[in-house]
């Protein structure tokens, strides 16, 4: 870790350790760019202090505490440290704020009021923190700070983890799921009955200002005239989101158009999407997308969507985990719905549920023609009769508007080569290159 330079009557905290070669690892930023310690409080206890030796030798050697702690040293916080502005009182170091929210994100505490909890209670954190006990409120500024520099370290991890050959982050698992958004389920409005509220916000804001008795307050409406203007700017964010689903819903075709007095929002999180959660409750949601590697217990790369399903996360998911490791995935272990295709592709995916019934039909045939056979229609799709893969396409009502795969598409659990015709090449929604010839290619271990 890159620490500032010490204060010059600061006792040495750190013990002799052996040496690291993290030239091969982290490319370190040169030493002028290391803020000052004296911007920041000096902790309670240093690493010879009795209460510390004291909970250290009961550690033992392979306590989690010791291996975040020895992680965190690797890391480059120079990004962490600059986020402080060094005015006002002193604040706490972050470097062992940090090492706290790790430990207690990793044993599943997420909630910083959880954490101001256990600082002081916890022997581990003592350790790790130094005998720093931040309050409620600190806990919660110190993950507003980390939230924008959260993708760097884990960025640097990950690079680290390449360059010493731990995986070469090529393959992984793409999965996730839905959580409940942190609004109410009970105050949907539609864009009509938004208005008449922003209209009576509008009217006791104003009397606000001028300062005159507002009158009575609806039970909806906020209790004091700060929050009644934080209210107002997200009844205006999701006015905002109602006028473009409004737009949205406009361009449909007519049989697939909703009512307009039925599209609703939550003013609690105008960005969460409605739908029904695992329990079939309907309420407002975000999907989390998590892309596993497959030669390590590494995570390549995560992102949370506005959405209520994963339809078409892969090639966000494939994006942002080159984004964070440098490297494109070769192969992701998916589900069908998570991805979109062209119609070729949809083609090359109606055959082989042909070739698949077929198969059982004859009871045993021998598996598809090579990508050279005469048996091979023109739009790249394998099978003994062609015209039934096309029917069955149908027009884009059966195979999906936006190119999405059929609903109706079930994977049998066994590869099946499928290429597509190299004369007229397909790609995927989002620029993707078709599955070449000679590979394998289904819905749960596809080439990209």
């Amino acid at each position: 870790m890159i620490l500032p330079p010490r204060h010059p009557h600061q006792r040495r905290l750190d013990p002799v350790r052996p040496q690291i070669d993290r030239s091969a690892t982290v490319n370190l930023p040169p030493a002028r760019d290391s803020p000052h310690f004296d911007r920041f409080a000096t902790p309670p206890w240093d690493r010879y202090s009795p209460q510390w030796l004291a909970i250290d030798d009961d550690l033992p050697a392979d306590h989690l505490a010791r291996q975040i702690d020895a992680a965190v040293d690797q890391l480059d916080l120079t990004a962490l440290f600059a986020s402080y502005a060094g005015v006002g009182s002193q604040a706490h170091r972050p470097d062992r704020m940090l090492k706290i929210v790790l430990y207690e994100m990793r044993t599943g505490r997420r909630s910083p009021a959880q954490w101001a909890k256990d600082t002081p209670d916890r022997r581990c954190l003592l350790w790790l923190g130094l005998g720093i006990t931040p309050a409620r409120s600190r806990w919660y500024e110190f993950r507003k700070r980390l939230g924008p520099v959260l993708d760097l370290y884990h960025r640097q991890l990950l690079e680290a983890a390449v360059a010493g050959g731990l995986t070469p982050a090529s393959r992984g698992s793409l999965d996730g799921t839905v959580i409940a958004a942190a609004a109410s389920r009970h105050r949907l409005l539609n864009l009509a009955r938004l208005r008449r509220h922003l209209a009576e916000l509008d009217r006791v804001i104003a009397a606000d200002k001028a300062g005159q008795d507002p009158g009575a307050i609806p039970a909806w409406m906020a209790r004091w005239p700060r929050t009644r203007r934080r209210q107002r700017y997200r009844f205006h964010q999701a006015q905002r989101q109602l006028v473009r689903q409004h737009a949205q819903n406009a361009h449909r075709e007519r049989q697939k158009r909703q009512d307009p007095e039925k599209i609703v929002i939550s003013t609690s999180d105008p960005e969460a999407a409605l739908g029904r959660d695992k329990e079939k409750v309907f309420r407002p949601l975000y999907t989390v997308q998590v892309v596993q590697d497959l030669e390590s217990p590494l995570v390549l790369g995560f992102e949370v969507f506005a959405q209520a399903t994963d339809a078409g996360t892969l090639m966000p998911m494939r994006d942002r985990a080159h984004a964070l490791t440098g490297v494109w995935l070769e192969r992701i272990l998916a589900m069908p719905r998570r991805w979109t295709c062209s119609i070729a592709q949809q083609r090359a995916w109606i055959c082989m549920r042909h070739i698949r019934r077929t198969t059982r039909r004859n009871s045993g045939a021998a598996s598809a023609p090579a990508a050279s056979s005469p048996r091979a229609n023109s739009s790249g799709c394998l099978g003994s009769r062609p015209m039934s893969a096309r029917k069955a396409i149908g027009s884009n009502r059966s195979a999906g508007r936006r190119g999405s795969v059929r609903r109706g598409a079930r994977w049998s659990g066994r590869p099946i080569v499928a290429p597509v015709s190299t004369a007229r090449p397909a790609r995927c929604g989002n620029g993707a290159p078709p599955v070449p010839p000679g590979e394998r290619s289904n819905g749960m271990n596809m080439r990209i």
